[in-house]
């Protein structure tokens, strides 16, 4: 199954609450980006990549 879509607005209120509970903070909103990375399936390529990301 593939999923795709496009995020074209940040959801700043809600990144704020999540990342709260999780014990850190964000920026004032506008100041600051957000990535996402998707992994292979493999669990030795998964480690490289994670390697590469450090």
């Amino acid at each position: 199954m593939t999923v795709a879509g496009i995020l074209i607005q940040l959801p700043h209120t809600f990144l704020k609450e999540v990342t709260q509970r999780l014990g850190f903070g964000l920026p004032e909103e506008g100041f600051y980006g957000v990535g996402m990375v998707f992994f292979p399936k493999q669990q030795t390529t998964i480690q490289k990549v994670q390697i590469k990301l450090k």
